[in-house]
Protein backbone atom coordinates (compact mmCIF):
# COMPACT_ATOMS: atom_id res chain seq x y z
CA UNK A 1 0.00 0.00 0.00
CA UNK A 2 2.84 2.21 0.90
CA UNK A 3 4.55 1.22 -2.63
CA UNK A 4 1.40 2.64 -4.52
CA UNK A 5 1.40 5.75 -2.42
CA UNK A 6 4.35 6.77 -3.08
CA UNK A 7 4.67 5.45 -6.87
CA UNK A 8 1.82 7.31 -7.61
CA UNK A 9 2.89 10.48 -5.25
CA UNK A 10 6.37 10.58 -7.35
CA UNK A 11 4.44 10.31 -10.53
CA UNK A 12 1.79 13.17 -9.73
CA UNK A 13 4.74 15.01 -8.64
CA UNK A 14 6.87 14.62 -12.02
CA UNK A 15 3.40 15.92 -13.86
CA UNK A 16 2.39 18.59 -11.89
CA UNK A 17 6.35 19.94 -12.77
CA UNK A 18 5.37 19.64 -16.20
CA UNK A 19 2.87 21.32 -16.27
CA UNK A 20 4.31 24.12 -13.93
CA UNK A 21 4.93 26.27 -17.77
CA UNK A 22 1.07 26.96 -18.23
CA UNK A 23 1.12 29.10 -14.82
CA UNK A 24 4.01 30.07 -14.13
CA UNK A 25 6.52 32.36 -15.40
CA UNK A 26 9.18 30.99 -17.99
CA UNK A 27 12.26 32.14 -15.83
CA UNK A 28 10.14 30.62 -12.82
CA UNK A 29 10.12 27.39 -14.58
CA UNK A 30 14.14 27.36 -15.62
CA UNK A 31 14.87 28.13 -11.90
CA UNK A 32 13.02 25.21 -10.87
CA UNK A 33 14.43 22.77 -13.03
CA UNK A 34 17.74 23.87 -11.86
CA UNK A 35 17.09 23.44 -8.63
CA UNK A 36 15.88 20.23 -9.10
CA UNK A 37 18.80 19.12 -11.55
CA UNK A 38 21.33 20.53 -8.58
CA UNK A 39 19.43 18.42 -5.75
CA UNK A 40 19.97 15.56 -8.10
CA UNK A 41 23.63 15.82 -7.95
CA UNK A 42 23.86 16.97 -4.64
CA UNK A 43 22.06 13.81 -3.46
CA UNK A 44 23.80 11.61 -6.32
CA UNK A 45 19.45 10.95 -6.98
CA UNK A 46 16.26 12.68 -6.35
CA UNK A 47 15.62 12.37 -2.63
CA UNK A 48 11.79 11.22 -3.15
CA UNK A 49 13.56 7.84 -5.23
CA UNK A 50 15.85 7.64 -2.13
CA UNK A 51 13.11 7.28 -0.12
CA UNK A 52 11.29 4.97 -2.31
CA UNK A 53 14.51 2.66 -2.01
CA UNK A 54 15.11 3.03 1.37
CA UNK A 55 11.71 1.87 2.06
CA UNK A 56 11.68 -0.66 -0.14
CA UNK A 57 8.74 0.36 -2.75
CA UNK A 58 11.80 0.63 -5.50
CA UNK A 59 14.20 -1.73 -6.32
CA UNK A 60 18.37 -0.06 -5.12
CA UNK A 61 19.25 -0.98 -8.51
CA UNK A 62 16.30 0.93 -10.81
CA UNK A 63 15.63 4.94 -11.20
CA UNK A 64 12.22 5.93 -10.83
CA UNK A 65 11.75 5.98 -14.56
CA UNK A 66 12.83 2.62 -15.31
CA UNK A 67 10.67 1.67 -12.21
CA UNK A 68 7.82 3.67 -13.59
CA UNK A 69 7.95 2.94 -17.74
CA UNK A 70 8.14 -1.09 -16.42
CA UNK A 71 4.73 -0.43 -14.33
CA UNK A 72 2.96 1.03 -16.39
CA UNK A 73 4.28 -0.72 -19.64
CA UNK A 74 5.95 -3.48 -18.73
CA UNK A 75 9.02 -2.54 -20.99
CA UNK A 76 12.36 -2.94 -19.35
CA UNK A 77 14.64 0.00 -20.09
CA UNK A 78 18.21 0.61 -19.16
CA UNK A 79 19.76 3.31 -17.53
CA UNK A 80 20.82 5.62 -20.78
CA UNK A 81 17.19 5.08 -21.79
CA UNK A 82 16.03 6.52 -18.41
CA UNK A 83 18.39 8.97 -18.55
CA UNK A 84 17.42 10.51 -22.05
CA UNK A 85 13.52 9.72 -20.94
CA UNK A 86 14.67 12.16 -18.14
CA UNK A 87 15.72 14.50 -20.22
CA UNK A 88 13.29 14.57 -22.62
CA UNK A 89 10.47 15.41 -19.44
CA UNK A 90 12.67 18.65 -18.56
CA UNK A 91 12.84 19.50 -22.64
CA UNK A 92 8.80 19.21 -22.56
CA UNK A 93 8.40 21.62 -19.63
CA UNK A 94 10.43 24.09 -21.08
CA UNK A 95 8.76 23.53 -24.37
CA UNK A 96 5.65 24.15 -22.51
CA UNK A 97 6.64 27.34 -20.27
CA UNK A 98 8.28 28.70 -23.75
CA UNK A 99 5.37 28.50 -26.35
CA UNK A 100 3.01 28.97 -23.50
CA UNK A 101 5.18 32.55 -22.59
CA UNK A 102 5.03 32.97 -26.43
CA UNK A 103 1.48 32.39 -27.26
CA UNK A 104 -0.26 34.34 -23.81
CA UNK A 105 2.89 36.84 -23.93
Amino acid sequence: MAGAILFWGHLSVILFAVSTGLWLPLPIVVMLIAVHRVHALAFDGCLFTKVEQRLGALPANLDFLQHAVGRLTGTVINRQQSRSFDYAIVGTALVIAVGYTVIVG
